[in-house]
């Protein structure tokens, strides 16, 4: 979680810097050609990210260090190959790459971000490696620390002695570089540790099996380049028909609106291996209770900021730059989703760790289908807010899904009476929002206030939940995630 908290503080931000020196337009291009190399990074990365840190972790258990390096060599010489033909394509094709995007104003960052794909394939291979020995700190140090902080660093920097619009590119594409060469070193720690772990009789020179390899790979590669496309088909077609400076709005309403589900995210990897664990079990009325009580806390605690959202969203997106205000509006569409999508709770993970993962390639397939075609339905007549509706309306779509695919296979769902508590609290901060909203406009107050609004508001949510109080399964339940967390810190 701190890793995860990390990455998204940076990240927003990077975003909130970048869009207030560069404006929409700039950020919209490097919006474009971050969803590019995201979608043809997972392409070449071939899915050998998870299916290293699977036969990683099975040959360490079985006591089998040539399979270990084996299925190492085999993945960095299939993928990384592949991926440097992918960014050659990028960086060589720029020109006839932008022309999908809307013009020349592509080209110079698609080839500064070429570089970048053979970078970030290397670098989500020597992660996947490492988590094979449940070394999880590396990643978070490598990619939700270091990567996004030496993005923010650089484009501080760069900004102050070159400031031009490349610099976003410039900065991406070094963080992920530094990133990669960063996990090299962890990867070869870990190497080491293996070398020295082992005895020579355990040493076999017999061939190592390719297909099993492959076999997994495969289906984790499909559904890989589902789940990276259907996150950023809205940009990617939003830049083909609409404008750059649609792509930048867009990007931040979005962030906005992701911002508010962190939690979640974060909970439900945690929370993930209890899953598999009660399952394995046989408990499903423990991990129904497990499903209502991480569902309703994640809504609980991300609901203020929404509400902030929903009342203020205009002001705060006016801290990004003028250019966004006008997005304000279709922000309004984004929070419904965003908050369908956070009361559904981790619905997704129970699906995969129950051992059902091939709902996620449904679910993912879906999600894109609906993106691309309710984009390209609404997109061309309605601009940014046909990419809003389009997004809002897959996400309901494909949670609704995910619920009933639940239900129907283990019976159990995310909502008790306990969901009950939230809606006096969600009131009291509504009314005391509206209350000083009317204070600050009569009054012609800066934004400053509107914050100590929001932290008040907060402030009397919390207060009217503690006077709720937590129910004994809650508590029990906090007791296992503090055990479970501090576990994962140990690792």
């Amino acid at each position: 979680m701190v890793g995860v908290a990390c990455r998204v503080g940076l990240g927003f931000l990077h975003s909130l810097l970048a869009a207030r020196w560069y404006g929409a337009e700039a950020y919209g291009v490097y919006s474009v050609g971050i969803a590019a190399v995201g979608l043809l990074s997972f392409a070449g990365q071939l899915g050998f990210g998870r299916t290293l840190t699977h036969f990683v972790a099975h040959y360490w258990a079985k006591g089998e260090p040539n399979k270990i390096i084996g299925t190492l060599k085999i993945a960095l010489g299939i993928a990384v190959p592949a991926s440097v033909g992918i960014g050659l394509i990028m960086t060589i094709g720029a020109r006839w790459m932008s022309n999908l995007f809307g013009g020349s104003t592509l080209v110079s960052p698609f080839r500064v971000l070429g570089f970048a794909v053979p970078m970030l394939t290397l670098a989500m291979l020597l992660s996947a490696f490492t988590e094979g020995f449940k070394r999880m700190r590396y990643k978070t140090i490598a990619l939700e620390i270091v990567r996004p902080g030496v993005e923010l660093l650089g484009l501080t920097i760069f900004t102050v002695v070159w400031k031009q619009e490349l610099v976003l590119s410039v900065s991406y594409t070094l963080s992920i570089t530094l990133a990669s060469v960063l996990l090299f070193f962890f990867a070869k720690s870990d190497l080491q540790r293996v070398v020295k772990s082992f005895p020579a009789s355990l040493w076999t020179s017999s061939a190592m099996p390719v297909k099993p390899i492959l076999d997994f790979a495969i289906p984790v590669l499909a559904n890989n380049i589902l789940v990276t496309a259907a996150t950023r088909a809205s940009v990617l077609i939003l830049g083909a028909i609409g404008t750059s400076t649609m792509v930048g709005v867009f990007s931040i309403l979005n962030r906005l609106a992701q911002f508010g589900t962190t939690f979640m995210y974060a909970t439900s990897s945690i929370f993930a291996p209890i899953i598999s664990d009660l399952v394995g079990r046989g408990q499903l009325s423990q991990l129904s209770r497990l499903y209502k009580i991480s569902t309703r806390w994640t809504l609980m605690i991300s609901l203020p900021f929404f509400l902030i959202l929903v009342f203020w969203g205009a002001e705060i997106l006016g801290v990004f730059g003028r250019e966004f205000v006008y997005g304000a509006s279709a922000l309004m569409y984004l929070i419904p989703a965003a908050i369908f999508d956070v009361a559904t709770g981790s619905a997704g993970f129970v699906l995969i760790f129950s051992g059902r993962p091939h709902y996620s390639a449904i679910n993912e397939a879906v999600m894109l289908l609906s993106v691309i075609g309710l984009n390209l339905l609404l997109t061309p007549s309605h601009g940014l807010l046909g990419a809003v509706w389009s997004l809002a309306i897959a996400t309901v779509i494909v949670n609704s899904l995910r619920v009933v695919q639940v239900w129907h296979h283990l019976r159990i769902q995310p909502y008790g009476q306990a969901y009950l508590k939230i809606v006096p609290a969600a009131l009291a901060m509504t009314i005391f929002l509206l209350l000083w909203r009317g204070q600050i406009l009569q009054a012609d107050v800066e934004l400053l206030m509107l914050a100590v609004g929001g932290v008040l508001a907060s402030i009397i949510y919390g207060a009217v939940i503690s006077l709720l109080g937590l129910e004994k399964n809650e508590l029990e339940m906090l007791r296992l995630l503090r055990r479970r967390l501090i576990g994962l810190l140990s690792n």
